[in-house]
């Protein structure tokens, strides 16, 4: 994007405050300079992970993924396999046991790389993750929030179509612009969506959450 109209776009931001619903309530998009939020689904996924720690206040988390970091301070555990930086372990999620479990586990668009974008490729392991998070990694009565983009990794898609994620509610959410225009839709409207068209990245989300 040409800086002036960058500019532009981020006095806009500033002032309108676009937002966005969903499970009927509303959230401020997320913008931030860093990957250019408002040109992908990290304006909806971040907003959500930051209303979840405001809520949830002085909890014990875990993220897994090195995301949040990126736009905030970090002080909390992360599991990252590959990614270098503070406060990150360099484990495989499936292997991750914790010394004591967490009151909260976020992962934005993470697992869906997951056994997918491995070498050997491992189409059930993302799914396994999933299942590991809830029953070896969250406290009881803990929290979780989870998003992926749908369309890049076919099994995880299906799972989350035939409601077998281990959580509690499951929602989707539509592109339907360029830039921060997003809405809650159903399965049937985002089941053929396709990563990377018509819009880059993602053109719709999984949004989980116990």
């Amino acid at each position: 994007m040409h800086p002036f109209l960058q500019a532009a776009l981020r006095a806009y931001l500033k002032v309108a405050r676009p937002s966005f619903m969903l499970g009927g309530r509303t959230y401020d998009y997320f913008w931030h300079d860093y990957n250019m939020t408002w040109r992908n689904e990290r304006c909806v996924e971040v907003a959500l992970a930051r209303s979840w720690l405001r809520e949830l206040g002085d909890r014990r988390l875990l993220e897994v993924g090195n995301v949040l970091s990126h736009y905030m301070p970090a002080a909390h555990d992360i599991v990252d396999k590959y990614e270098s930086a503070p406060q990150v372990r360099n484990e495989d999620v499936v292997d991750f046991i914790p010394a004591r479990p967490y009151d909260l586990i976020l992962s934005i668009s993470t697992l869906e790389h997951v056994g997918w974008d491995e070498t050997p490729r491992d189409p059930g392991k993302a799914l396994r993750a999933f299942h590991h998070l809830k029953e070896r990694c969250l406290a009881p009565g803990g929290r979780m929030l989870v998003t992926f983009p749908i369309g890049h990794h076919p099994a995880l898609d299906e799972a989350a179509a035939e409601g077998r994620l281990p959580c509690a509610h499951t929602q989707v959410m539509k592109r339907e612009g360029r830039f921060m225009h997003w809405r809650e839709a159903s399965w049937p409207e985002v089941r053929a969506s396709v990563y990377g068209a018509p819009h880059p990245f993602a053109n719709a989300i999984v949004v989980c959450s116990d």
